[in-house]
């Protein structure tokens, strides 16, 4: 783990951000779960290649925890100026079926940086359904809130909404309902999405997920970001660019993000 993370800094040191450690948190989680509690992945599904186990839980068999450890060794070779993150999804929501394990993550971080350990950011990725009833503003703005409150910057890294009705007006609403909490989150600085066009998708283009057709041209969702955007705040309410390569703040600009992962 050591030379994996002092050679990635070592060959990208001009990179700000870093995704030091990514989707470790199990997805089926007890309610009430605990900084120390057993909340980590033990093996990772690797597309079509099937599941693998996570080597680096022989960290967490010795006694140790091998997230705390990647920050830890992170904290000592970044670049001078560097933001170490976390990063996963399922967790943008603390009141409905995401919150355990937001709780989850939450715990965690607090936990690590009460014993000084250095994260500087949380990314949320968004990779949210355009069907799920339960998601609402109030939800995600108190999950942003509470991370807000750690200390943290805070990322949208990788919004994008399965749409295979094509919706046009939902599409619209669920990136506008999280820009919205984005940007009226002081802490939170960057909103990315996964990709631009239903052309090039990890869903599958038929799944409409992102905000341009397959022909690139603009669907709704685009003109209600930018009218968002343009406006300078969230509105409240019930949300584009390549992944590392666009961003709002809480004051409605635009910012360059650069993701770099090193665990």
């Amino acid at each position: 783990m050591r030379t994996h993370i002092q050679t990635a800094f070592a060959k990208y040191p001009n990179v700000k951000y870093w995704d030091v450690v990514n989707e470790a948190i199990l997805d089926t989680l007890p309610s009430g779960t605990c900084y120390g509690c057993k909340v980590y992945k033990e093996a990772a599904e690797q597309g079509s290649d099937g599941w693998f186990a996570n080597r680096w839980m022989d960290i967490n068999s010795a006694g140790g925890d091998y997230v705390k450890e990647a920050f830890i060794m992170a904290s000592q070779y970044a670049p001078s100026g560097a933001k170490l993150f976390y990063n996963d999804y399922s967790i943008i929501s603390s009141s409905n079926w995401m919150s355990d394990k937001a709780d989850a993550v939450y715990y965690m971080i607090q936990g690590m940086r009460n014993e000084g350990v250095q994260i500087d950011g949380i990314g949320f990725q968004c990779h949210l359904t355009g069907s799920d009833s339960t998601l609402n503003y109030a939800g995600i703005k108190a999950n942003l809130d509470r991370f807000a409150a750690l200390g943290l910057e805070i990322h949208i890294t990788e919004i994008d909404v399965e749409n295979p009705s094509n919706d046009q007006d939902r599409l619209a609403e669920v990136y506008k309902m999280v820009l919205d909490a984005c940007m009226d989150t002081s802490a939170c600085k960057a909103f990315v999405s996964w990709g631009f066009t239903d052309r090039y998708t990890w869903k599958g283009s038929s799944n409409n997920p992102l905000p341009f057709e397959d022909d690139l041209s603009a669907k709704t969702t685009v003109y209600t970001l930018i009218d968002a955007l343009q406006s300078g705040s969230g509105g409240g309410s019930s949300s584009s660019g390549n992944s590392g390569s666009s961003g709002s703040s809480s004051s409605g600009g635009g910012q360059l993000v650069n993701w770099g992962e090193a665990n």
